[in-house]
């Protein structure tokens, strides 16, 4: 009978999948209450008690690690990608696949979802449930609907959780859900073509890769390690003037293009927390918004695509 659901039903109902993890795996001291309750519900309503939920998650975050969206899976690092989702907006969050692992789930009757509803429309009946910090993120979350841009959203969420908070898996996967529905949405997407003078362009670092294992550096052939030591030096030298441009061929691959890209920011991320411990004793993560705006001054993320 299951099979027999179209996958619009799955659609319709996925809003009820965003929190399935087991209960040894909750936060601690931290005032979690309904969440906690959700947790309770998908103990009831999944066969093996979430450890395929848990697995689901724990492949998630390593998929956002790999990828340098996340630098790991503490509330720090989630605060922090929430702040700058827009920076992340060519990451293909789609291939987290949390549709078809629900829909998996379903067809094997590993899960309930009337046991879920039953409990969770319990848990939303509880006084205090629409004063709560779940709800009112809830409620937030949905405003991408109008606001269709991910940034303005995840930076309202950041501002209402703690790092504490966010760490719970509650949220953890609720970010995640969200981020494979909605995680490329942005009004205002980051321009690949900023207009800059003549003489800052010829000032740039050029890189050009003709084939995966062929590429150009300001016209000098270099290996990839080369490039990254070459890359590194230039954003030390030049600082705020720092301008890369990157032109790749028809024939090289996206994943290519976008793997050598995430090298870059790693870099560049390197730089400011070294920065950032040299000027607050801190990392960059944890700086506050106006002192990672002032970092970001000295190492600004300029890069130019296909010029």
């Amino acid at each position: 009978m299951i099979l027999s659901v179209k996958h619009s039903f799955f659609l319709a109902i996925i809003s009820w999948f965003v929190s399935v993890i087991p209960m040894s795996l909750q936060a601690q001291n931290v005032t979690t209450s309904f969440e906690d309750g959700y947790m309770k519900c998908y103990e009831k309503a999944f066969a093996d008690n979430g450890e395929a939920i848990c697995g689901f998650l724990q492949k998630s975050e390593q998929f956002l690690i790999d990828r340098n969206v996340l630098r790991d899976t503490t509330g720090t690092s989630y605060v922090y990608f929430l702040n700058n989702s827009r920076s992340y907006i060519d990451t293909p969050y789609a291939k987290f696949g949390f549709i078809n692992f629900m829909m998996g789930q379903l067809q094997s009757k590993n899960f309930s979802l009337d046991t879920f509803k039953a409990c969770s429309n319990e848990l939303k009946a509880t006084n205090g449930y629409e004063k709560s910090k779940l709800f009112q993120v809830e409620e937030t979350l949905k405003q991408i609907k109008t606001i269709k841009d991910v940034q303005k959203v995840t930076v309202q969420v950041a501002t209402m959780l703690t790092e504490a908070e966010v760490s719970h898996p509650y949220y953890r996967l609720r970010i995640i859900n969200f981020l494979e529905s909605h995680g490329r949405r942005s009004t205002e997407k980051i321009s690949k073509k900023p207009t800059l003078s003549k003489e800052a362009l010829q000032n740039a670092l050029k890189i050009h890769i003709k084939a995966q294992d062929e590429i150009l550096v300001n016209t000098t052939s270099v290996s990839f390690g080369e490039l990254l030591q070459k890359t590194k030096t230039y954003l030390e030298k030049n600082t705020s003037k720092s301008i890369i441009t990157i032109k790749a061929e028809a024939a090289i691959s996206k994943q290519f293009s976008t793997a050598l890209q995430l090298e870059i920011k790693k870099i560049l991320q390197s730089l400011r927390d070294q920065l950032s411990q040299k000027k607050y004793n801190s990392s960059f993560e944890k700086l506050s918004s106006a002192q990672q705006q002032e970092i970001k001054k000295t190492y600004p993320e300029t890069i130019i695509f296909n010029q």
